[in-house]
Parts: C-alpha cells; structure tokens; sequence
C-alpha cells in the first residue's frame, strides 16, 4: 500500500529543496505539518523561513525558488506562497478519491502488518455485576475494542478482556436479599447446566462454582434463562432495593456479612445465588455489547484470579518485597510518595487478612505474563493513573514484567455524574 500523506508529501519537498539549493543544505524538521486553519490548504511547509539565515535570503523568495522546484501537481493544486514564507498545500480531491478506493479495497484497508507480531492482551469496559453500564464504562469499551480491533488488524494476537467486577463484599448482602425476595433463583444457580446465555460474541472465563476455573459446560437456552429470571426484574433496582435494607435493618446487616464469608468459603447455596447474579448482569451487559458490536470480548472478573491471591502475597514475600506497616502488608516502589513525601505502599494485604484491588491486579499481571503476554493496555480512567503505576513498579520489581513485557495506561478523562461526582470505571 502507499505511503502516508505526511511522508509522501516529505519525500516530494525534499527532493525539492535538494534541487533548489544544493546537495549540502540542512533539511529542517518537521518539513510538512497539517495546517491548522482549513483556509490556508490541507497542509503547511516552514523550510523557507528555517532555512534564511543559513541561505542569507528572504524566507518568501525562499519560499517562491522552493515551490519552482516543487514536483506535486499530481497531487496536488497550485502550491500558494504566502508571507513570511510559507508554502501552503491543498490535496486534489480526485486524486483523494482514488486513494480512498484503494483502501476500501485493501483487505486491511491499507493498514500494513506488523513486522514482529505480538500477543497483546487489552483490558477494558469492566462493569460490575447488579450494576448499570455507565458512560465510563462506554468510554472504555470503545476505546479498548478500538484499539484491540487495530492491533487485530496489524498482525497482533489479540486477548480482548472484561475485568469484570464479580467479587467482593457487596456480594454478602446481594445474595443475602436474593434469598429472601426470590429464592427459587438460587436452584436455577445450582442447577449443573447454568451457563451464560448464548446471546453473542462475548465469552465468560469464570467458573460456575469455583473462582479461578474456566466454564465447561454446555450454555443454558437464552429464552429459558430469561424466564427464569425475569422475577427479578431490573438488577439496579435490585441492588438499589438491598441497599437500603443493609443501611436500614441491623438484622439483615449482619446476615449480610455471613454470607460473605460464606460464599468466600465456596458454601454451595452462597455460591449459587452468586452465579445467578453473575450471570444476569453479563445477559444485560451483553446487550449493550451487542449494540457497540464488540465481539470475542472474554469476561475475566475478579472472582477468577481470587484463588491465586495468597499465592501473590506469597511470591511477593518470598522474594523479601513485603513490609508490614500498621499491620497490612504493603510494597514500596521507589519514586512514589504522599502529599508530605512520605514513601507510599502499596498494600497488597489488609492488616485484617483481606485482599484488595491491587492484590488483584498483580495477580492478573502475573496470569498475563505467564500465559506469554508481550503487552498488557490497561483502558481505564485517568483518575487510576498513579494505581497502575504503582502496580506496574511492583510488577516489574517480582519479575512479572520484564523488560521485554509493556503495560501501557491508555487514559480517558472522568466521566461526571449529575451529582458533579465522578463515574468509577473500575469496581
């Protein structure tokens, strides 16, 4: 496929200045840059002007013995000069057109391949279950199937992840209200052959019972899970609904905090009642996926990488990066600190025993490195930059990436609610 505008239209100035004023001359950079007001062409060249001290001559006669010299009228109009010395340049719409239908009839719509494909892994979108999908999330989702399309399209292979926030405490009080408004869910949840609906391209990463375990078996009839479920109703309202039971009522409370460590210890009715609200989110997400055309975008929640958690501490401890400070388990990287400078931690495990959202994310690092990640893109909010830098450092300094191994923070501004607060991306 043909070259770039930019670099064709570099190519033709400087052949021009070489045949203007001699083999010797310095050729200023950048030679061609887009114009910034429509006006004044398509795109602008300064070499004139770069070039009339050295050359003892005015920038616009300069310009003038530039444009003599200018070979472009197959692409484009009469170059303009203008004062002090510029060379302004207006594409021709017809040779436009003609490479337009060029690209149309590129199979990669004159995109070339990469020369050393890569195995880039790109994590975004992220919602979390029993919540609505929100502009963030959008953001996310297109930004990161964009990319991850792109990537596809120049030779890369291409792992398209959903961070899926399917795990935590919020689950306790979530099931908790499950059971008692509509129990009869809970059997569909035990049920062997509950699977995720086959309502897409999207695939699920996360086990039926046990966190950490692919799923197997064969999907559940979409119009069979929709009735079963539809007692529900809208899962915002359902969690909004448990939500003001657990501020209001002490006794649910406190039945909601069992069965968080109930479901953390894999006790079946828990699990059960998980699975169905994990399930019922990913068949109202997917319609949003289905709307954006992402495909062959594989849910990998929370949930998945909870059971390599200990371990993470663990690797991290046994190759002397822990200190505890008031009681947690943290890991300094050099170069971050507070507001007081103050060396800041990243703490890995609470001083109560639980794990946070770093812990998790280093531990989905350490699965993508060794399952032979070269890059890892991260689309997520600004607002998570200083996050995932300390988890990169921290990364690096376990060997879960090596140099040859990138994670880049592809960053998009926050997203504002109607209360003026910011739209979280992440669970």
């Amino acid at each position: 496929m043909s070259e770039s505008l930019l670099s064709l239209l570099d190519t033709r100035i400087t052949s021009a200045l070489l045949a203007a004023f001699g083999p010797d001359v310095s050729m200023p950079t950048p030679l061609v840059l887009p114009a910034k007001d429509i006006r004044h062409g398509d795109y602008t060249c300064s070499a004139a002007m770069a070039l009339a001290r050295a050359l003892g001559e005015a920038p616009l006669v300069l310009a003038e013995k530039l444009v003599q010299a200018l070979d472009v009228a197959d692409i484009c109009e009469a170059p303009e000069v203008v004062k002090p010395g510029f060379v302004n340049l207006c594409m021709r719409s017809d040779w436009l057109a003609t490479r337009v239908e060029d690209m149309l009839g590129h199979p990669t719509v004159g995109i070339e391949p990469v020369a050393n494909p890569k195995t880039v892994v790109f994590d975004y979108s992220s919602p979390n279950v029993a919540k609505e999908m929100h502009v963030g999330h959008l953001r996310s989702t297109i930004i990161g199937d964009c990319l991850a399309n792109v990537s596809e399209l120049v030779g890369n292979r291409v792992e398209r992840l959903n961070h899926l926030g399917d795990w935590g405490t919020q689950f306790g009080m979530l099931i908790t209200h499950l059971a008692d408004v509509h129990p009869e869910a809970i059997e569909l949840g035990s049920s062997s052959d509950l699977e995720r609906p086959p309502i897409g391209g999207a695939q699920s990463d996360t086990s039926p019972v046990v966190p950490g375990e692919d799923w197997h078996n064969e999907s559940l009839a979409h119009t069979r899970w929709t009735e079963s479920l539809s007692p529900l109703g809208n899962l915002v309202l359902f969690y909004q609904a448990a939500k003001v039971r657990f501020d209001e009522d002490e006794e649910f409370a406190e039945r909601a905090r069992r069965r968080v460590v109930d479901l953390q210890a894999g006790e079946p009715t828990a699990r059960a009642a998980w699975r169905v609200l994990v399930e019922l989110s990913r068949h109202e997400n997917q319609e949003i996926y289905d709307l954006l055309g992402v495909q062959e975008l594989t849910d990998r929640g929370e949930s998945f990488y909870e059971p390599m958690l200990g371990d993470v501490v663990a690797d991290l401890e046994t190759k002397g990066l822990v200190a505890v400070d008031g009681g947690a388990k943290c890991v300094f990287a050099e170069g971050f600190t507070n507001k007081e400078g103050d060396p800041l931690p990243l703490i890995v495990q609470k001083a109560d025993g639980g794990y946070n959202y770093a812990t998790t994310d280093l531990a989905a690092i350490r699965h993508r490195f060794d399952n032979g990640a070269d890059r890892i893109v991260y689309v997520v909010d600004a607002g998570q930059s200083l996050h995932l830098q300390m988890v990169f450092a921290v990364a690096r300094m376990a060997g879960w990436l090596p140099d040859h191994v990138e994670a880049t923070h592809v960053g998009f501004g926050l997203v504002l609610g109607e209360d003026g607060k910011r739209l979280r991306t992440r669970s």
